[in-house]
């Protein structure tokens, strides 16, 4: 483990560190070792944690501190919450490997600058031509590709059986023109 990155043990340790850390900006990450995301995700944070010395990593254990968890309200693993002096909690957020750019992009937002341009672009593997980068769902045209690439069935208003609750388009059209609602 990286010498900026810490096991935490107990509420109080963790309160101790983030005392500790003063203004500097402190990553806290929620995981289980159980987790299929958390285990992926955890190379690409001691990488980051060694591109960024001057930040503190503190690494919670869910399943051995389940309470640590359940008092801060950590419903999704992994959970990141970045802290800084008397400011507090600044942010969090879940993210995977396959969204660690949100990673990237919170440390960037809170002011952390890029030491090693290249190490840290290895890191964000994200292909922005099957994200739409502001929303993290794939478009129409990304989902089309993705169907076909995978061999998935389209699904589409027309193909929804009748005999359910759910409109079919020609339903939700009509339903929309009767009640007045905008189409979305």
């Amino acid at each position: 483990m990286k010498a900026n990155m810490k096991n935490i043990k107990s509420q109080e340790d963790l309160d101790e560190q983030l005392l500790m850390a003063g203004d500097n900006l402190t990553v806290v990450q929620f995981f289980s070792p159980r987790c299929p995301a958390c285990k992926a995700l955890h190379p690409k944070v001691r990488q980051y944690a060694g591109i960024h010395p001057e930040l503190q990593f503190l690494l919670i254990n869910c399943d051995e501190h389940r309470e640590i968890g359940q008092s801060h309200n950590i419903h999704v693993l992994p959970m990141f919450r970045f802290y800084r002096g008397a400011e507090g909690r600044i942010c969090s957020f879940s993210c995977t490997i396959a969204t660690i750019h949100k990673f990237k992009a919170a440390l960037k937002r809170h002011g952390v600058q890029t030491a090693n341009p290249a190490a840290e672009k290895s890191l964000a593997k994200f292909d922005p031509e099957r994200v739409d980068s502001s929303t993290d769902v794939p478009n129409k045209i990304q989902t089309e590709n993705l169907t076909e690439e995978k061999g998935l069935a389209k699904i589409g208003p027309e193909s929804i059986d009748s005999s359910t609750d759910v409109p079919n388009k020609t339903q939700a059209e009509n339903l929309t023109e009767e009640k007045g609602l905008g189409k979305i």
